[in-house]
């Protein structure tokens, strides 16, 4: 099913992007941003937001090119992140989580309440007291003021503290991301600039680095409707240095040790590594080039044990891009 519309209006409106988006390669600009490069990140929020507690899913595209499409996949997991922030503990799991759990909270200072120090902890018991829930910090950071700490934290508080399983950026790194908050702010209704202070990885690219690094590093984003014509580098925006998209090699031994929501595998060298990714979903790109034999047999195992999951795909459009054949696999969580 194909369509070609022009824009990709449509498909960042669906992603819940509040501003139309123009990109320059090599310094030749773009009225808008395209339609397909719009439909990746669209695909990357829908995926990385699908997390199913009995299932997996798998999308495979067929592109005219690759070239820069695990990118565009990339942000629109980000943006999702950014859009649905407190993904990654709720009070909840919170409560639920073991005793011994390390976590990561933002603490007033004694001196300056308004300004927030991270501190590591470990999680005790849960205790009631009436009708409310409290459930326990011990404090192991060092220094006299954390000495014998234990917190208290209730569910009126709990976001105050901005509990984490994995650790903050640290506070001065708020003055080094100037333009990610400036093109996210403008991007994506309710933004904060907090919702960059956290290193939790949101998708991970299994692509050739050197290759992905030559693609990348003349791709600009702009935002025609800003005041100021600011300009954005796409490797910055993905936050790689600061591992909110992690960009890993179909060779690398590391690949098992992540677990983001979402795995791009930008490729057929790796799209064989599938199995060893953890990442709950996976989009997986193909140019027609390397659609083989290899490839196709892969496909026709996915659709083999692929199961009907009713109502996950209320919402998704029927057509796509035109040049763009995508499928869609449901996996029972014990494959």
């Amino acid at each position: 099913m194909q369509e070609n519309s022009g824009t990709g209006t449509k498909w960042l409106e669906l992603a819940g992007i509040q501003s139309e988006i123009c990109y320059f390669i090599n310094e030749d600009e773009s009225p808008l941003l395209p339609e397909w490069f719009a439909f990746l990140i669209w695909l990357g929020a829908w995926m990385r937001q699908k997390q199913l507690d009995n299932g997996r899913i798998f999308c495979t595209l067929l592109l005219p090119t690759r070239l820069c499409g695990a990118s565009f996949c990339a942000l629109g997991a980000l943006m999702d992140a950014f859009m649905n922030p407190h993904r990654s503990i709720t009070w909840k799991n919170f409560l639920a989580c073991p005793n011994e759990t390390p976590v990561y909270l933002l603490c007033p200072e004694r001196n300056n309440p308004n300004k927030r120090k991270q501190v590591e902890g470990v999680l005790k018991g849960v205790v009631s007291y009436g009708t409310e829930m409290f459930r326990k910090i011990q404090i192991i950071t060092g220094g006299r003021r954390y000495e014998n700490l234990t917190i208290s934290i209730k569910s009126c508080g709990f976001e105050d503290y901005k509990i984490s399983l994995k650790p903050h950026f640290r506070r001065g790194l708020r003055d080094t991301l100037p333009e990610l908050s400036d093109f996210f702010s403008k991007t994506i209704l309710g933004f904060k600039e907090d919702f960059l202070l956290t290193s939790e990885p949101e998708s991970m690219v299994v692509t050739n680095r050197a290759a992905w690094y030559r693609e990348n590093e003349d791709i600009v984003l702009v935002l025609p409707e800003s005041n100021v014509q600011a300009s954005y580098n796409m490797a910055e925006l993905l936050m790689i240095s600061h591992q909110r998209t992690i960009l890993l090699s179909p060779k690398t031994r590391d690949i098992d040790n992540f677990s983001p929501p979402l795995a791009i595998l930008d490729g057929l060298d790796p799209m064989r590594s599938w199995q060893m990714s953890k990442a709950r979903n996976k989009i997986i790109l193909l140019d027609r080039v390397e659609y083989e034999e290899e490839a196709e047999n892969m496909l026709r195992t996915f659709s083999n044990y692929s199961v009907e999951m009713p109502g996950l795909f209320n919402g998704v459009p029927r057509v796509f891009p035109q040049g763009i054949e995508a499928g869609f696999y449901v996996f029972s969580e014990q494959r």
